[in-house]
């Protein structure tokens, strides 16, 4: 259909079918159709549908920008399915709309939700490690990441001006083992392989 054509929509779909007509209506330029169907579909607790009013609520996407009511929709979907099936064709939306409740919980909502760091914390991990979210494992390591360098870097420099390497090699091999994004442990191992005169397998 050419963008902005109107479609009438049918309250006769199921909540599924609402939902794909709402999606090819929001490509097609037609935001009063998609609304119409993709709230249908929400009604039903049809989870896409609901991830993406809240995603167009959240950035204005055709409607009025809401982030309290963005934060509504992301939380009626992970307090209904946090604990579904990772692998299911719903997880990817879970995940996000956590992602999405993660950063509210981080920053704040102007008059709405009060910051706050914990919470944000928990909800991040919760999509990190029961999902396999990128985006919460990568914001996780933003959060921890100031905390961690500079002890990290203190701990590290005592090891080698006090010259031990195998303790350094140790350390810095746990860090690597359970968060391999610190590339500056990699570092560590390797200063202190050449000090301890070993060659890294």
């Amino acid at each position: 259909l050419p963008a902005g054509s109107a479609v009438a929509f049918d309250g006769d779909l199921s909540p599924s079918e609402a939902f794909r007509m709402g999606y090819k209506s929001y490509k097609a330029g037609d935001t009063e159709t998609a609304l119409e169907a993709l709230n249908f579909a929400a009604e039903q607790g049809h989870t896409a549908a609901l991830w993406k009013l809240g995603r167009m609520h959240a950035y204005g996407d055709g409607v009025t920008q809401d982030q309290g009511k963005a934060f509504d929709i992301f939380m009626r979907i992970a307090s209904t399915n946090s604990d579904a099936n990772p692998r299911s064709r719903d997880a990817r939306y879970v995940a996000d709309a956590l992602v999405s409740l993660g950063r509210y919980y981080e920053t704040g909502i102007a008059g709405r939700l009060k910051a706050d760091p914990v919470a944000a914390r928990q909800i991040y991990s919760h999509a990190a490690a029961y999902f396999g979210d990128a985006e919460a494992q990568y914001q996780l390591v933003l959060i921890e990441l100031p905390d961690y360098l500079p002890a990290r870097d203190r701990l590290s420099a005592v090891l080698a001006e006090q010259g031990k390497f195998d303790e350094l090699l140790e350390q810095a091999t746990i860090v690597v083992d359970s968060n391999p994004q610190f590339y500056a442990a990699y570092y560590d191992m390797a200063f202190a392989l050449s000090k301890l005169g070993r060659v890294e397998e």
